[in-house]
């Protein structure tokens, strides 16, 4: 993994304030996700012409 695209103190404190706990590989695999997700939004705005990534290419 490089980069993380996450802030791991915000999503661990989420997840504690829900009453669970995290493993430490579900970072990875969640900075994976996020990702993936900019880089589908990213395709949308491009093939519609946009160099904007706006709310509803996600």
């Amino acid at each position: 993994m490089a980069d993380l695209m996450i802030v791991r103190s915000k999503i661990g404190d989420y997840v504690k304030s829900k009453n669970m706990q995290m493993g430490s590989d579900t970072y990875d695999a969640l900075s994976v996700r996020v990702q993936s997700d900019i880089d589908s939004a990213i395709r949308r705005c491009s093939d519609n012409g946009r160099k904007t990534l706006k709310p509803y290419d996600l």
